[in-house]
């Protein structure tokens, strides 16, 4: 199952994804990852001073305050070094954003944000460029995005399952509406099994999400609209509750499996919830994420 222009576009811009809201996060890798090639790493970041400095910065630190949209709603050039999103996706996936640029991620269908580098840029000169920043992250990052890189070759082991949470199968123009008992029923579960580690209104563990928390881990995330749960499609939202995520050593605690304790319409009642959370331009876009994942 394989979502090219959805998995990466939310989440290249902001997030850190982890729990019921990231993405399924592989165990500790046993294939470490490759030595940079020292003279790759310098074309790269010669491609990347001549092409990209005057967005993402000159050492690939972002524009001020990234993270945060603007009067537009908008949201400015990430980070590509080791305080960014980038270190989180596949080869594939940033090759691709690369070649094929980027469109504001909340309205599909808008012209590109981010241009398009294919007719610009050689295949080579990309993958030195993203060589340069992979020369930019700590260890445990680049191991976790050696590990993204493999499991993008893989297929998923998960057959997709035909069913829309909280109402029918809509299109991208038509919000269902939600059932108000679901969404109480969603809370009530939510409380007693999830709101310790997620906060008691699914703020998340830490007040940034993508802060660390006492023991040194990045908390567990909001599943509000602030977070990244919004990103997914219901079948990885609901495969997340059910099997649970394994502990990253260095970087996440494990997250229990709920398979058995939860029933899978329970499940469905918790994610129904927290789709009250988010905001209509949020949820919508869940939607058409949801609805071209199973295609």
């Amino acid at each position: 199952m394989r979502w090219r222009h959805w998995t990466w576009l939310p989440a290249i811009v902001i997030g850190l994804a982890a729990c019921v809201g990231g993405t399924s996060i592989p165990v500790a890798s046993v294939t470490p990852y490759p030595t940079l090639d020292a003279a790759q790493v310098n074309r790269g970041r010669e491609i990347y001073q001549q092409n990209c400095v005057t967005c993402h910065g000159p050492n690939a630190e972002g524009a001020p305050n990234w993270a945060t949209p603007g009067p537009d709603g908008l949201y400015l050039p990430p980070p590509h070094d080791d305080t960014g999103h980038t270190w989180h996706h596949s080869d594939r996936v940033l090759y691709e954003a690369i070649r094929d640029g980027m469109s504001d991620p909340l309205k599909p269908g808008s012209p590109l944000r981010m241009p398009a580098w294919g007719d610009r840029m050689s295949d080579v000169d990309i993958r030195a460029m993203i060589e340069y920043f992979k020369s930019l992250w700590s260890e445990e990052h680049r191991q976790w995005q050696w590990d993204e890189t493999l499991k993008d070759f893989a297929p998923t082991p998960t057959p997709v399952v035909s069913h829309f949470v909280g109402g029918p199968t809509p299109t991208p123009s038509t919000l269902p509406t939600l059932n108000a008992d679901e969404v109480a029923r969603g809370q009530q579960i939510y409380i007693q099994y999830c709101a310790a580690c997620h906060g008691p209104n699914a703020e998340g563990e830490t007040v940034d999400a993508n802060g660390r928390n006492a023991q040194g881990l990045y908390g567990a995330p909001p599943h509000d609209d602030t977070g990244h749960t919004w990103h997914h499609p219901d079948d990885v939202l609901r495969q997340n509750v059910k099997e649970g995520i394994p502990e990253v050593p260095g970087l996440f605690a494990a997250m229990p499996a709920f398979d058995g304790r939860l029933s899978d319409e329970e499940i469905d009642a918790v994610i129904t919830y927290f789709k009250s959370l988010w905001s209509e331009e949020h949820w919508r876009l869940q939607v058409e994420i949801t609805v071209l994942s199973q295609e």
